[in-house]
C-alpha cells in the first residue's frame, strides 16, 4: 500500500470567531486548514466541517476495499458495517455530533 502525503487524521474544527473563521486541526493541534467568511457564514462553518471529515472518509474508503478484497466476508456484513461506519463520517462531515 502507498504511503499517505497528507496529514494523518483525526482533524477537528477549532472554531476561531464562530461563522466567521474556523480552523481545522489535527490531532497534535497543527493547523490542516482555515475556513474564512466575511460575512457570518453557516457555509463557513459546513466546509470547515466537511474538510475535518476527509481523513475519516479516506480510512472509510480504504477499510471498505480492504473488506471487499476478503472472500471471507459475506457481502451483506461488508454492506451492514460500511452503512453504519458511512453514517457516522456523513454526520461529522455535517458537523453534527454523534
Amino acid at each position: 500500500m502507498t504511503e499517505t502525503k497528507f496529514t494523518p487524521g483525526p482533524w477537528e474544527v477549532s472554531p476561531v470567531l464562530p461563522g466567521y473563521y474556523e480552523w481545522v486541526r489535527n490531532s497534535d493541534g497543527h493547523l490542516v486548514a482555515d475556513c474564512a467568511s466575511m460575512l457570518p457564514s453557516e457555509e463557513c462553518v459546513a466546509n470547515a466541517a466537511l474538510i475535518s471529515a476527509a481523513p475519516d472518509m479516506y480510512a472509510a474508503l480504504e477499510h471498505f476495499t480492504t473488506m471487499t478484497r476478503k472472500a471471507f466476508i459475506s457481502p451483506e456484513a461488508v454492506c451492514f458495517y460500511m452503512q453504519k461506519y458511512a453514517r457516522d463520517i456523513i454526520a461529522k462531515a455535517r458537523g453534527e455530533k454523534r
